[in-house]
């Protein structure tokens, strides 16, 4: 039995998770060691790296590091370790807490060593960069000889252009017939330069690689879709929805195969939900904005820059035709988003959207239009309570029309007059 761990009980208080993710930050650390052309350490980190990597990758099939630097980030993303992707910033630099500072010589130490951490990770992004290298999938068996091959691919220094690094890269490493990592350049990713998230575009690339092999388009599609859905996070479909056009034209699929649809459709309930919330509300104050702006314009007599409205302009509130007349590209990007939205979840999910307030749990009934028709058994009071907390006014009219007539019929006039 360790002693060490009788006497310091770390054992005890760090879960299976954060000992996993300390397992990670030293394999990390070697591996930037190794990967880093001519690092002065790489040779005392070889002997580390391995059984560091496989002692992180226990229950784990595959990683992938994503390289930030092209969208201006100094940073590798660590993809699919765990349910959330790591910054390696995050991993090594941001490892000590405030505490650690308190003490001037211990501050020094930290300092140097944060400082350290960034160096390495900033040197790295610009060795992947180099070779025009957006992201690396490494399998969690992959051999030691094969990540000893790597990491002396990835560390052969070479003169030339990133294009030239690029195509020797691939040349020596197709020549060494590496099966456990799969290197991924810019020109792979479909999306890359789109503001959307890596689980995004790395289903898009996996779904193009797959139709170029000679893969129905729609079959590739469902099956990255039942492999690939849990992995995406809320706030991606978002994004996914707003820049699914752009998607399509870069995929090239045969017939102009959208497979935004399935993914949308696919898509857990309350994620999804979350997102499409947030996508309204961002929608509803950036309307109210351009409006405010159009009126205080109007208001001061200066029409010039604005757009006026044909003869066959709609004037009501359709929120679609008001973006594509005032040419807004963000307002229209967010309704036609909304809209694919609501055309593949159907117009109800839709209004479980539009309908709540601001600050309501989407796993109660509070704010639901449907209100009037749920709160049957509670009490008359509650049942107000609730009808009340709906934002939109037409709907909470007709929640409250459900629940005035119960409060009346129990002699509670009162309440009725004074809440409606």
């Amino acid at each position: 039995m360790d002693h060490s761990e009788i006497l310091t009980g770390a054992d005890d208080w760090r879960s299976n998770s954060e000992k996993q993710k300390s397992q990670l930050r030293k394999a990390a650390i070697s591996m930037l060691k190794l990967w880093i052309p001519d690092h002065p350490e790489a040779h005392m980190a070889k002997a580390d790296f391995y059984p560091q990597w496989r002692d992180a990758m226990v229950g784990v099939q595959e990683v992938t590091f994503v390289n930030m630097l092209s969208q201006g980030v100094e940073d590798l993303m660590i993809h699919d370790f765990e349910p959330k992707p790591l910054s390696l910033q995050g991993l090594l630099v941001g490892r000590e807490g405030t505490e650690a500072f308190l003490d001037a010589r211990n501050a020094l130490r930290v300092v140097r060593r944060k400082f350290g951490m960034m160096t390495l990770i900033s040197r790295m992004a610009g060795t992947f960069e180099q070779r025009n290298l957006h992201a690396l999938v490494i399998r969690a068996d992959i051999s030691e000889a094969e990540l000893s091959t790597l990491s002396t691919l990835l560390s052969s220094r070479s003169e030339g252009t990133s294009a030239e690094e690029e195509q020797r890269f691939k040349s020596a490493w197709r020549r060494a017939q590496l099966r456990g990592v799969r290197p991924l350049f810019h020109d792979d990713i479909i999306g890359r330069r789109l503001p959307v998230g890596w689980q995004i575009k790395a289903f898009y690339t996996a779904l193009s690689k797959q139709t170029k092999a000679g893969q129905s388009a729609e079959a590739a599609a469902a099956e990255l879709v039942e492999a690939r859905i849990a992995r995406v996070p809320a706030k991606d479909f978002a994004t996914l929805a707003q820049y699914a056009e752009r998607l399509c034209e870069d995929l090239e699929a045969r017939d102009g195969f959208d497979p935004a649809d399935g993914l949308i459709a696919a898509a857990p309930e309350r994620p999804l939900l979350d997102a499409t919330r947030r996508m309204y509300e961002d929608f509803r104050l950036l309307r109210r904005e351009k409006s405010r702006h159009r009126n205080d314009e109007m208001l001061s007599g200066s029409m010039e820059g604005s757009v006026e409205r044909g003869p066959e302009a709609s004037v009501d509130d359709d929120v679609l035709a008001e973006a594509t007349e005032h040419e807004d590209h963000e307002l229209r990007r967010l309704a036609l988003a909304l809209e694919r939205i609501r055309r593949v979840r159907g117009a109800d999910f839709f209004t479980d959207v539009t309908a709540r307030g601001e600050d309501l749990n989407f796993d109660s009934l509070e704010g639901s239009m449907e209100s009037a028709a749920r709160v049957g058994d509670l009490n008359p009071l509650e049942a107000l309570a609730q009808a009340r907390l709906v934002a939109a006014p037409y709907y909470q009219t007709r929640a409250l029309a459900g629940v005035v007539p119960r409060l009346i019929a129990e002699g509670q006039e009162s309440f009725a007059s004074a809440r409606v």
